[in-house]
C-alpha cells in the first residue's frame, strides 16, 4: 500500500451490474487501456495516487472487487477469486476493451492470471505486484479466521475494529496516516462490514489459483513480476518462483524508499554503468567520497601547481617603465619695489631705471 503521499479524496461514481452483484467502477484519462485490480483487505482506494500518473498517457479502469469497497455482492454469491475473475471478464466486455494491460496486486494478481488463462480475457501486458498466485499464500492470521469464523462473526464490534486496524498496519511498510487508515477501515465498519470481512476471508483459497498455476507456462504476453522488498505477507522468494514459472517474465524488486529526516537522507537512484565509462560504479563512488569535503568544514585553497618538466617555459612578464621623480618647483624670481608709486621690476630692469629726475633728459642705456 502506498503511504508516502497525502491521501487523495477517492470515490467511484459509476455502477455496473454483473451476474454476482453490482460493481463500483471508474474510468480516468485517455490512451492505451490499463485495468487495475486491487487485493485484500484494500479497495480501489489503493490506486488513488497511481491513477493520476497513469492517466496522463493511458485510459485507466479501476473497480472494487465484489464485497470490497463500494461494490455489493448478490445474496448467496461467494467473493472467491474464481468469481472475481468472472466479474473481471464481464467488465472487460462491458468496457469494450480488445486487449488491455492487466495489473493485479495481492489476490488481484490471482484474479488477473485466472481471468487471462481460464476466462479468456485478452491482455497486451500483465503486471503482478506481490501477487497471491503460487501457494500457499494465506497468512497464519487468515487461516485462523477461517478455522474460527463464527467466533469472529460474533465478536464485539469495537474489538473487531481493533483487529482490522492492527491487520492494516501489517499491510504497509511505513505507518499509515490517520486519513489513509480511516479510508481503508471504513468499508469494514459496523456489523455489515464485519460480516463482509469474514465472508471474503472465508472465500479466498489457494484452490482457485492452483488451476492457473498449472498453466503459467502458457502466458505469452510481456509480464512484469514486481515485489516489495519489505513485504511481510509474501517473501520475495515467492516473486522469484513466480517469475521463473512465466516464460520471459521480468522480475523486479522495489526497495523501501528512505525517508527524509535530519539523520537520514533520501537515496539517490543508481546510475547506469557501461564499460565505456571507465571505472565501475563502486570505484567511482569511492573516488567521489574521497574527494568530497567534510560537512561544515571549509576547504583550504589548493597551493599553486609547480611547473613540470614537460610544461613550456613561461615568457617573462614585461616590467613597467620606472617612474620619474617629480621635478622640484622652480624658485620664484626676486621682486623689488622702488616706491609705492612705481611698479615692481626685476633686478635687471632696475639697472636701466633713471636714478633721478636730473638725468631723465638723457636716455638711459642698458647693456644687452
Amino acid at each position: 500500500m502506498s503511504t508516502y503521499a497525502q491521501p487523495t479524496p477517492w470515490k467511484l461514481h459509476q455502477r455496473v451490474p454483473v451476474a454476482a452483484g453490482e460493481v463500483a467502477t471508474g474510468v480516468f484519462g485517455e490512451g492505451p487501456p490499463v485495468v487495475l485490480v486491487h487485493g485484500t483487505p484494500a479497495s480501489s482506494y489503493l490506486w488513488r495516487n497511481a491513477v493520476p500518473t497513469l492517466a496522463r498517457h493511458h485510459t485507466v479502469y479501476v473497480w472494487d472487487l465484489l464485497g470490497f469497497g463500494a461494490s455489493r455482492i448478490a445474496p448467496g454469491a461467494t467473493p472467491s477469486i474464481a468469481q472475481q475473475a468472472r466479474t473481471l471478464a464481464e467488465l472487460v466486455d462491458h468496457w469494450g476493451l480488445a486487449a488491455p494491460a492487466l495489473v493485479g496486486h495481492d489476490i488481484g494478481g490471482g484474479v488477473v492470471v485466472r481471468a487471462h488463462l481460464h476466462e479468456g480475457v485478452p491482455a497486451s501486458h500483465l503486471a503482478l505486484l506481490d501477487a497471491a498466485v503460487l501457494g500457499p499464500w494465506n497468512t497464519p492470521f487468515t487461516e485462523h479466521q477461517q478455522r474460527y469464523a463464527e467466533a469472529y462473526r460474533t465478536m464485539p464490534a469495537h474489538i473487531f475494529d481493533d483487529l482490522v486496524t492492527a491487520r492494516l498496519r501489517t499491510a504497509a511498510h511505513h505507518p499509515l496516516s490517520e486519513a489513509a487508515a480511516a479510508a481503508y477501515r471504513a468499508p469494514w465498519a459496523g456489523a455489515e462490514g464485519q460480516r463482509r470481512w469474514i465472508d471474503q476471508v472465508c472465500a479466498v483459497t489457494y484452490e482457485d489459483t492452483r488451476e492457473a498455476v498449472d498453466r503459467l507456462g502458457e502466458i505469452t504476453v510481456p509480464t512484469l513480476v514486481l515485489w516489495g522488498a519489505e513485504d511481510q505477507w509474501l517473501p520475495t522468494t515467492t516473486g522469484d518462483r513466480l517469475a521463473a514459472a512465466i516464460p520471459g517474465a521480468e522480475r523486479l524488486t522495489s526497495p523501501a524508499p528512505a525517508t527524509s529526516s535530519p539523520r537520514t537522507s533520501r537515496r539517490r537512484r543508481p546510475r547506469r554503468w557501461s564499460r565505456s565509462s571507465g571505472a565501475n560504479p563502486a570505484e567511482r563512488g569511492a573516488a567521489r567520497r574521497r574527494d568530497r569535503p567534510a560537512p561544515h568544514v571549509s576547504t583550504p585553497a589548493a597551493p599553486p601547481r609547480r611547473p613540470r618538466l614537460e610544461d613550456p617555459p613561461c615568457p617573462p612578464s614585461p616590467r613597467p617603465p620606472p617612474r620619474r621623480a617629480p621635478r622640484p618647483p622652480r624658485p620664484a624670481r626676486p621682486v623689488r619695489y622702488q616706491s609705492s608709486s612705481t611698479p615692481p621690476v626685476d633686478a635687471r630692469a632696475s639697472r636701466c631705471w633713471p636714478r633721478s629726475s636730473a638725468s631723465s633728459s638723457s636716455p638711459s642705456t642698458c647693456p644687452a
